[in-house]
């Protein structure tokens, strides 16, 4: 068992949360350098607690530099998560998890604070663990991809992009309440903007295409909004048909051209190619869905996961002459749409 300070809460009181018990890894949306843990305060409120584990991650990581730099870079990461929640309460994204309380914990005899962060509690769980994913019907999942919708257009209007889509970091609340949790390698538009760097965005198994091709675009909008988009496709590819999107696209991507053995160095070039594979992935999503609701999921498939980024959105959407080319309202009305239809058929 760790020593650590952070891996070892249980029974302490955080502010007044007492910590009842320590979470797998499994069980929770942190990242590698903290650990979760379910705690309640003097009401009996439960809620999730975030710990970020200082002193593992300077012995995980010591021989890659400096002390010092790494501790101020693990500082500033958590003030930086702790103060974008704080903005996305203030705007009140209520399809986004939410913080409801911080600090940093210290006791005697150990080197190391503890950072922590504390949410409301999903007893349920992420979109993977829920038993509702074995129906046979797309009712439920398709209603969950409308709210993870809603949850990426209220980030985006405040420039808010995520970064980490993946399913884990889709939580269920009340059986069919989605909300997206994990902002700690989101970033916000603005100047000295954390995790804002080329390439950077989220687990590798989900991160966009062009990024595996070392391709950054340079506008913004289109490098962070276009790369959610891309996500939220793979979001709705895995709740339709239990796929993992990207590998069904790699799968389809001659080998001249795989990520892993391509040489070249333009992007747009080899996008036709990209395409091909694409759309050979969509079809093969689509295929056992009911006919009633494949093209729509089949388009927003296209729609969301161009391998060009600056062409991800609803069309009309894109050729509108005002607001963001990249704004869901479009997306998240077929959402509805298609949803409801599913609902109906279901009766």
């Amino acid at each position: 068992m760790s020593t650590s300070l952070a891996s070892n809460l249980v029974g302490k009181n955080l502010n007044g949360w007492q910590v009842d018990k320590k979470l797998s890894k499994e069980e929770t949306t942190g990242g590698a350098f903290s650990s979760g843990y379910v705690v309640h305060d003097h009401k009996g409120r439960q809620a999730f607690l975030k710990a970020v584990n200082i002193e593992y991650a300077m012995t995980a990581v010591a021989h890659h530099g400096s002390l010092t730099d790494l501790m101020n870079s693990l500082t500033e990461d958590f003030k930086y998560e702790r103060d974008l929640l704080v903005f996305c309460g203030k705007h009140r994204m209520d399809r986004v998890v939410l913080a409801i309380d911080s600090g940093e914990y210290r006791e005697s005899g150990y080197a190391y604070f503890v950072p922590y962060l504390v949410f409301e509690y999903c007893e349920e769980g992420d979109v993977r663990r829920q038993t509702r994913m074995l129906d046979p019907g797309l009712a439920w999942r398709l209603h969950v991809f409308h709210g993870v919708c809603v949850g990426v257009q209220q980030l985006h209007s405040k420039d808010v992009a995520h970064q980490d889509l993946k399913p884990s970091n889709i939580l269920v609340f009340n059986g069919n309440e989605a909300k997206i949790a994990d902002l700690g390698r989101s970033t916000k538009r603005g100047p000295n903007a954390r995790f804002d760097a080329e390439g950077h965005c989220g687990h590798i198994d989900y991160t966009p295409i062009e990024l595996h091709y070392r391709h950054y675009e340079a506008d913004w909008n289109v490098r962070r909004k276009g790369a959610d988009l891309y996500m939220l496709g793979g979001i709705l590819a895995f709740l339709a048909s239990n796929v993992h999107f990207f590998s069904l696209v790699l799968g389809r991507i001659p080998s001249t051209h795989h990520p892993l053995t391509w040489r070249g160095n333009d992007y747009k070039s080899i996008l036709p190619i990209l395409e091909n594979a694409t759309c050979g992935a969509i079809r093969e999503v689509v295929a056992s869905l009911p006919p009633e609701v494949q093209p729509d999921i089949q388009n927003l498939l296209l729609w969301l996961c161009n391998p060009d980024p600056a062409k991800r959105g609803h069309p009309r959407t894109l050729e509108a002459m005002i607001g963001s080319p990249f704004s869901l309202e479009r997306i998240i009305s077929i959402a509805a749409r298609v949803a409801k239809r599913a609902h109906i058929l279901a009766k």
